[in-house]
């Protein structure tokens, strides 16, 4: 897990430095690579040395090895940047989609205030989702036979799991995997129109 945190603080540095010093690859669209950097981020600067601090602790233990407010505190971060990180990937996906399947529109279509909207939708729906378990829906508890780690009990309500699902992960890899087999048969449409030519 050190290791992990290690690599994941480092290259997502790295990524950020780059764009920050590096004026052409401040676009438009590399908002969304900034938000996926600092999701990540986010999740090795503070998930994942909790759950390291709770391997060192015996997570064989029925005894929580945080209070029950940093229970909540870190399962809804943990949630949140998860959520966050995945919308964000679905995100880049339609982006690259939409530039190279509809090149001739894609200025019209991708402008600032669509881009900035959705990253708006995208931490707003991922807030609500994490925060659900904290207004009663769902629950976050201590899950130390699995990841020694503060997490939503997923079998304790059936409905907020399947929520979770829809929401924060088939819709997301719905669209990424449409945009992908979409791009592909763009890249074979002009690979057969570039062979004909030839």
């Amino acid at each position: 897990v050190a290791v992990v945190t290690a690599l994941a603080v480092t290259g997502n540095c790295i990524m950020l430095s780059a764009v920050w010093r590096t004026p052409h690859l401040r676009t438009l669209t590399s908002v969304f690579t900034i938000n996926l950097a600092l999701s990540d981020l986010g999740v090795a600067v503070i998930v994942l040395p909790v759950w390291m601090a709770s391997l060192v602790h015996d997570s064989r233990s029925q005894v929580p090895a945080f209070t029950f407010d940093l229970c909540q505190c870190v399962a809804f971060v943990t949630v949140l940047l998860i959520l966050v990180s995945v919308a964000t990937l679905s995100g880049i996906s339609l982006d690259r989609y939409l530039c190279i399947c509809h090149p001739l529109q894609y200025p019209r279509r991708v402008t600032s205030r669509r881009v900035n909207a959705a990253l708006f939708y995208i931490w707003l729906q991922s807030s609500i989702l994490a925060s659900l378990p904290l207004w009663g829906w769902g629950q976050y508890a201590w899950r130390p036979m699995s990841v020694p780690i503060c997490a939503p009990a997923w079998r304790r309500n059936v409905g907020y799991s399947w929520l979770m699902l829809l929401l924060g992960m088939t819709l997301p890899f719905v669209l990424m995997l449409f945009s992908y087999v979409r791009i592909v048969q763009e890249a074979r449409r002009q690979s057969k129109r570039i062979q004909q030519i030839q």
